[in-house]
């Protein structure tokens, strides 16, 4: 079974109590219907790696034996237990990069910002942890090389699961989805008129808006821009891209649970699959 595994970069106030939070394998802490943990933490050097485990003890679904409409019933749990949803990480401390495995019943970017949210208020330090995925090339780096657009065409899936508040006009997007029912997707193009070009600084902020939406996961966005662009030796191009297409993303077999167990061994190993390919892209682009 392929696992997806995502990286982000941790900005904080705090690193030490980031670390020290990673590391502290005796806190719970609720996150709507689940509660939240870290365990099995092992620091090796620089690294951390250990498991981030989603409980749900309500509301879960039921059993059902496919074929026969009337089999359903609720799936037998011990008092005090529930389904458990893993997600392995690994944090580079040097580099102050979290690597994750991917699972959308357990955590993802936005849960790790209320996991430390959350852990602040219980534990009353300041880490105030943003987490920023890793793209294969600096977006806002991309961005600033926009000397005129001239086309914006961009397409969001699942629009509502997506697009948050936005102080730009990106912020109508779920109230236009929800009066007209276009719930899978949406789509905008701007084009200027001929010999015109959009405004730059507008358009911007846009791209800010959509790179931050692109935080989720699952998101499906695309963000071609027709424009100048300024190449690496200065020189203005004019060509097309897809500004959001280089987020980094990596996988790792997971072999068939058959004991229901939390594969610790084996999602750990994923995870340091996962971390080789960050380093390999690293240096490929001499990044230290």
């Amino acid at each position: 079974m392929k696992r997806t595994v995502l990286a982000a970069q941790v900005n904080a106030d705090s690193y030490d109590e980031f670390v020290e939070a990673l590391m502290n394998s005796s806190l719970t802490i609720r996150l709507g219907a689940k509660v939240v943990e870290i365990s099995h933490t092992e620091e090796d050097r620089d690294l951390i790696k250990g498991i981030f485990v989603s409980t749900q003890k309500a509301d879960l679904p039921p059993q059902h034996a496919p074929g026969d409409d009337d089999d359903y019933s609720a799936i037998p749990i011990e008092e005090g237990k529930g389904l458990a949803y893993p997600n392995v990480f690994l944090y580079d401390k040097t580099r102050r990069i979290l690597l994750w495995e991917v699972n959308s019943q357990g955590m993802d970017i936005k849960r790790f910002s209320k996991y430390f949210t959350e852990y602040d208020k219980e534990n009353d330090t300041n880490i105030h942890a943003e987490f920023l995925p890793v793209t294969t090339t600096d977006f806002m780096e991309r961005v600033s090389r926009l000397e005129r657009i001239s086309d914006v065409d961009i397409k969001i899936a699942d629009p509502l699961q997506i697009v948050e508040r936005s102080e730009t006009a990106l912020g109508a997007i779920p109230q236009l989805v929800e009066e007209s029912n276009a719930t899978k997707s949406v789509g905008i193009k701007l084009q200027a008129a001929k010999g015109h070009t959009l405004s730059i600084n507008s358009i911007k902020q846009w791209l800010g808006d959509i790179f931050h939406m692109n935080n989720e996961e699952n998101a499906k966005i695309q963000c071609k821009t027709k424009g100048l662009f300024y190449d690496d030796d200065g020189n203005l191009e004019e060509t097309t891209i897809d500004l959001l297409i280089d987020r980094f993303r990596t996988s790792f077999d997971l072999p068939k649970n058959e004991n229901a167990t939390l594969q610790e061994a084996e999602r750990k190993r994923g995870i340091m699959e996962g971390y080789a390919t960050l380093l390999r892209m690293f240096n490929q682009l001499n990044v230290r």
